[in-house]
């Protein structure tokens, strides 16, 4: 279930950001983190994972080939266009 997914993936990416990263961004990562779970939690799981990926990008947090699977694999449940997850191949 997509839920379980996007939770899972938040979860492997807390703490991740650099003190660079937040500073620069102007606020910590966790923060953005949370922000997506509310977001799922109200049942918007496209705008949850959006918010996931445009975060993941900004902060320039490094994925893992499975993580970044995974974030593809959510995405086209929820029918988020490719697009929003195709720049995140440069992290992993």
């Amino acid at each position: 279930m997509i839920r379980e997914a996007v939770r899972r993936i938040d979860d492997n990416l807390r703490g991740r950001a650099t003190v660079s990263s937040e500073r620069l961004v102007g606020a910590p990562f966790n923060t953005r983190l949370d922000m997506a779970v509310e977001m799922l939690d109200a049942g918007e799981s496209l705008v949850a994972l959006e918010n996931l990926c445009s975060n993941v990008y900004e902060y320039g947090i490094s994925l893992t080939p499975g993580e970044y699977e995974a974030i593809k694999s959510a995405a086209a449940e929820v029918g988020m266009s490719r697009e929003h997850v195709k720049p995140l191949a440069e992290l992993v």
